[in-house]
């Protein structure tokens, strides 16, 4: 018989039984009352009601997902993401996803949530004990989210923890003005700070309170106050900080504190193209700037933006302390560089780093001369030998994004320069092609996404294209697909033998996608389907192509263009 059925004829004889005894009349009595038969069975089904809670209880201690031990289940808690991200909710300064950094950014986005632990509190009994066990998971307090009524109650789950406090828009004032909040020993053991305040405030913060355990410092003045952080009135000293962005203040460079632990340095100014004409705003000089780099020799990531402010008559690239004994600035531990503004200056100080393992090199800058520029391109190839990617990008018309390695390897180093200026002219355009050429080994790229538009000696892009013999991967788009169609035409002889040997571009190319625009008369179906016989006659073969069209084709072009390919090909109209 079936367990269930057992289970079934159990408690029906139960119930059965206890009918019986409710409703059999005493045998010492002819009449039992009516009232006292209802009574007796809203007792019995109240301990019913109690009994199936006590059932449901077990039940779910047996289930799979209780039998996790509380260190495990605290640590699954831990990367509980919030129900909902509102737009106010996300990071107002999230870096683009063509960033490197990017992928560090979001694996530094703050967790746990604890709004997200509160709300896991109130699944079951077991759940809370955990969460309220694991003072860790009340670490990372946001203010802005929370009320100040409930913080004291989260100071107290955390107790001995090390806290992570984000203090932004209102939550800064929560944490200015509500001295009661915190407690001195809570001052104590906060070990990050993520704030928006003002120089004055945050000198104050750091005098007022004892901070000894702070590693990690982000502030942002968003009040744009024009008062200078680190004069003698607005000073921070937090001499165990290994982390330090700073955004948007005035700063007095020369007062620039000595931090020996200092690992991680971000410094943000004012972009001068919005506030040119504003006499509150000073910028770094380059030798003071050299000289805060040289103090501190610990440095692995440093990100500077827009603290140069850009001056025709200023320093000329390889000028200032380029005639100085020393013009190196040794930075072994250094990973990551980032550089965004509009002076030569990025530039320069870039050349000057000595860098043993670099993961990363990202320039943003406006050129001034196309000698900027390839001083820009000699640093960056000096400092990275033999990079995993390289993105080159040339205002809104024009981008380069090479591979050389399979795109899972994270941890060989890439390079990427964006230069902003959208009106280099197309020879300047196909100068910055050569550079590439020139001063990147391009003979191990397996992948190669091209975007060029007006560029004016076209024979540039050949000879680029042309020198990627192990290329396996190949997006092209406006003015590099008719190179790249007439790179697959051209052969190269080999003259080392009376049999002249021809060779095709892109023998190992296995996929394959371009743009057939109706505007450009020298690329058409025609053009495609000959490249792709040319291939296939030679013996090489390929696997996928992606081709955007911005016109129908008809099945006769189709069908030619399929017949020269392994997979389907996919025709995307856009």
């Amino acid at each position: 018989m079936p367990y269930g059925v057992r289970v079934r004829d159990f408690w029906d004889a139960v119930a059965r039984r206890r009918f019986k005894s409710i409703e059999d009349r005493n045998p010492l009595s002819d009449h039992t009352p009516t009232d006292s038969k209802v009574d007796k069975f809203d007792e019995d089904i109240g301990a019913i009601d109690r009994m199936r809670h006590l059932f449901v209880r077990r039940r779910n201690a047996n289930l799979p997902s209780c039998r996790i031990p509380g260190e495990l289940l605290a640590r699954i808690f831990w990367f509980v993401p919030p129900e909902e991200m509102s737009f106010k909710r996300r990071p107002v300064f999230a870096p683009a996803p063509v960033s490197p950094s990017y992928i560090r950014y979001l694996q530094e986005t703050k967790l746990p949530v604890t709004e997200s632990i509160m709300k896991i509190t109130w699944v079951c009994s077991r759940w809370r004990s955990v969460a309220l066990s694991h003072g860790s998971l009340w670490a990372n307090i946001d203010l802005e989210w929370l009320s100040s009524a409930i913080v004291p109650i989260i100071l107290s789950c955390s107790a001995e923890h090390a806290l992570e406090i984000k203090a932004w828009h209102s939550g800064s004032r929560k944490l200015l003005d509500s001295e009661s909040l915190f407690a001195p020993v809570d001052w104590s053991r906060l070990q990050s700070l993520d704030i928006d305040c003002t120089a004055p405030e945050l000198a104050n913060l750091s005098q007022s309170h004892h901070l000894s355990s702070l590693r990690s410092l982000t502030a942002r003045d968003t009040c744009n106050t024009y008062m200078k952080l680190f004069t003698s009135s607005h000073r921070i000293t937090f001499p165990g900080l290994t982390t330090l962005i700073l955004w948007n203040f005035q700063l007095s460079w020369e007062g620039f504190p000595q931090l020996d632990h200092l690992t991680c340095l971000e410094l943000r100014a004012p972009d001068a193209g919005r506030f040119q004409y504003n006499p509150h705003l000073t910028y770094a000089n380059f030798e003071t700037m050299v000289d805060i780099l040289r103090r501190h020799p610990h440095l692995q990531r440093l990100k500077l933006i827009h603290i140069f402010l850009h001056d025709h008559n200023d320093m000329a690239l390889g000028g200032g302390s380029a005639g100085h004994a020393d013009t190196s600035i040794s930075l072994p531990h250094l990973t990551e560089v980032h550089f965004a503004g509009e002076d030569d200056k990025y530039a320069h100080l870039l050349g000057m780093l000595e860098i043993s393992h670099p993961e990363s090199i990202s320039v943003d800058t406006i050129p001034h001369s196309v000698y900027a520029v390839e001083s820009l391109f000699a640093a960056c190839s000096a400092l990275v030998k033999d990079p995993h990617r390289c993105v080159f990008i040339s205002g809104y018309s024009s981008t380069l994004d090479l591979w050389n390695e399979d795109h899972s390897d994270r941890d060989a180093p890439t390079i990427h320069i964006y230069l902003k200026d959208h009106t280099i002219s197309p020879c300047a355009r196909a100068a910055l092609i050569n550079m590439v050429h020139r001063y990147f080994l391009l003979s191990g790229v397996v992948n190669l996404s091209a975007i060029m538009h007006n560029i004016g000696e076209q024979d540039a892009i050949f000879d680029f294209l042309s020198d990627m013999r192990s290329l396996t991967h190949l997006t092209v788009r406006g003015d590099a697909v008719a190179v790249a169609l007439k790179a697959m035409l051209y052969t190269n002889r080999d003259n080392s033998s009376e049999a002249v040997e021809r060779r095709h571009h892109f023998h190992h190319l296995r996929r394959f996608e371009l743009d057939l625009e109706m505007s450009k008369d020298q690329v058409t179906p025609e053009l495609l389907a000959q490249a792709l016989r040319q291939r296939h006659e030679s013996g090489a073969r390929l696997q996928e192509l992606h081709v955007h069209v911005y016109y129908d084709l008809s099945e006769e072009q189709k069908t030619t263009i399929q017949r020269y390919v392994d997979e389907p090909v996919n025709f995307e109209k856009d």
